[in-house]
């Protein structure tokens, strides 16, 4: 399946967050930052070090979930695949924007391999505006795709290496239902190239807000999305997260950082 889409189905709203990113009429300058170890910003560059302003003039706020939901609050998820591919080449380009830092194109790659003796895939993307590339390999853990070691490059220098145990959850088969979810801690041993190390332990919570919810993206409109919600504890950071059935991920917000990434297009065999 490739390219943009539109649906001609029934496209009835049943949740909607409200976009808080500011728009950006060009591409800010960016000043090299250090490696990035906030993990719950999905490897966006420099998303730890810009916080909200908290001014009232106008300014941007955080995402707002509406109460409720008049639609179904189940899904028939057969297989992670449906919402969440794992398929060998598979790839999507991704529109960042971020309040200080503008806008910039991601190109995200999957491969099939193997980490440590077990099945695993290996996902690339494309530097960004600090000229930095990472490396994933996801495997499973339980009933979750996690995520149990990324590898950050700056100019392809190697940088920093973590590892995560038991891993770091990007998608739960048991995602099925309004409500469903959980928590998720595992513990982040962080080694940098200046040879400092860090070890921490971290959790996530977890909550599926709908099962039904559309979303419009550059790539298209996408109907029957399932909508996450991540807390992280020891900062109360949330994030949110559309996957769409056979797509993946097409859009995700962050409230504290008003970062807005957003499907563009995508290809997968």
């Amino acid at each position: 399946m490739k390219g943009r889409i539109q649906s001609d189905r029934c496209s009835s709203v049943r949740h909607r967050i409200a976009a808080a990113v500011c728009s950006v009429a060009m591409l800010g300058a960016c000043n090299q930052a250090s490696p990035s170890t906030d993990d719950d910003a999905d490897d966006t560059p420099n998303a730890d070090d810009v916080k909200p302003s908290g001014d009232s003039d106008g300014g941007a706020q955080g995402p707002t979930v509406p109460a409720g939901d008049s639609g179904p609050t189940d899904v028939v998820l057969e297989n992670v695949d449906e919402y969440f591919p794992l398929v060998d080449g598979a790839s999507w380009t991704y529109r960042h924007t971020h309040r200080t830092n503008g806008q910039w194109e991601e190109l995200v790659t999957m491969t099939s391999d193997t980490y440590d003796g077990q099945q695993a895939w290996i996902i690339d993307d494309s530097p960004d505006l600090n000229d930095q590339t990472t490396r994933q390999f996801w495997q499973w853990v339980g009933t979750a795709v996690s995520r149990v070691h990324r590898e950050q490059r700056r100019n392809e220098n190697l940088v920093l290496l973590v590892d995560y145990d038991p891993g770091f959850l990007r998608f739960d088969s048991t995602w099925d239902r309004v409500g469903a979810g959980g928590l998720n801690e595992y513990q982040r041993d962080e080694q940098n190239v200046d040879g400092t190390n860090d070890t921490s332990t971290r959790q996530q919570q977890h909550e599926v807000l709908s099962v039904n919810d559309t979303v419009q993206v550059p790539a298209g409109t996408f109907v029957d999305c399932i909508l996450v919600e991540r807390t992280r504890l020891d900062t109360g950071s949330v994030s949110h997260f559309w996957f769409a059935r056979g797509v993946g991920k097409v859009k995700e917000e962050d409230a504290e950082t008003l970062t807005l990434e957003e499907l563009i297009e995508f290809d997968i065999p």
